[in-house]
């Protein structure tokens, strides 16, 4: 007995080794649900992560991948040329990036997203960046929990008839004490009743607000789209967004920079020029 005593312990250690929660697992899994498809580029310790035929991970979604020792080897510009859409890199390098002033500057032209980093999981500890950033960036709160970091907005002038799209960034100081959706409304720029309006869940359906629960992740919504009525006369018109519990119908009161603002947040303005010269 004493003889395979050492190969026991070996195996046994490959036992426990195995039943260690894989990062890699969960990165896939969330990049399939929060994601829209587009090219990774990775480390050398995730070049299988997206790759179902040597890692076994078969998503929803196809990701292509482009291995690179160093991201910053080239201006972001360049791999968003080269048509790379998100980054999933080694934690140890970007923090180390980090420390220095030309590596904080090409990180800030990134939107990071989340950070696989827990402790007791195996496999690789992992940042993941979108290598781009939001249009607008906001700090507007709902409640005490939830956050509009950003959005973005395809037009802002329109004709009727006309559809917006919009997409929103959200994160979450803790996790939401209940599932909220979300009201997006075109009003009149002095009135609050809604001439058009959109309602879902704010980020996606597999991502509803009680399931945001790392204060580090940037959360992106699915796109919206909001239809222009086709009788709406030229003038200028406001859009509102709020939160609100769908089984109550109770918003949650927003906060932004200057103080309270009731329950809806004015995210921007927008124009139906008429008459031959395009006035309102």
């Amino acid at each position: 007995a004493l003889v395979f005593a050492p190969q026991f312990a070996a195996s046994w250690a490959l036992v426990q080794e195995r039943q260690r929660p894989d990062q890699r697992i969960d990165l896939r899994a969330w990049a399939d649900t929060n994601l829209d498809p587009g090219t990774v580029l990775v480390n050398q310790s995730n070049h299988k992560t997206f790759n179902p035929y040597f890692s076994g991970l078969q998503g929803r979604h196809w990701f292509d991948w482009w291995v690179v020792s160093d991201i910053t080897e080239r201006p972001v510009e360049e791999w968003r040329r080269r048509g790379m859409s998100y980054a999933a890199l080694d934690v140890e390098r970007w923090r180390a990036a980090l420390e220095t002033g030309a590596g904080r500057a090409y990180f800030d032209e990134l939107l990071h997203l989340r950070t696989f980093d827990k402790p007791g999981a195996a496999g690789p500890r992992t940042a993941v960046f979108r290598l781009w950033r939001m249009q607008h960036e906001t700090e507007i709160r709902f409640g005490d929990r939830i956050y509009l970091v950003g959005y973005d907005l395809d037009a802002t002038q329109v004709r009727p008839g006309d559809s917006l799209e919009l997409r929103f960034y959200w994160r979450a100081a803790a996790t939401p004490e209940a599932d909220y959706s979300l009201f997006i409304h075109l009003t009149a720029s002095d009135e609050v009743a809604p001439l058009a309006q959109v309602d879902g869940a704010p980020a996606r359906v597999e991502r509803l607000t009680l399931t945001w629960d790392d204060p580090d992740e940037t959360i992106i919504s699915q796109p919206f789209s909001l239809t222009i009525p086709p009788e709406l006369a030229a003038g200028v018109y406001a859009i509102r967004i709020g939160l609100y519990d769908y089984r109550t119908g109770e918003r949650l009161p927003v906060t932004g920079t200057a103080g309270a603002l009731a329950d809806a947040y004015t995210l921007a303005t927008i124009a139906i020029p008429g008459g031959e010269n395009g006035e309102y």
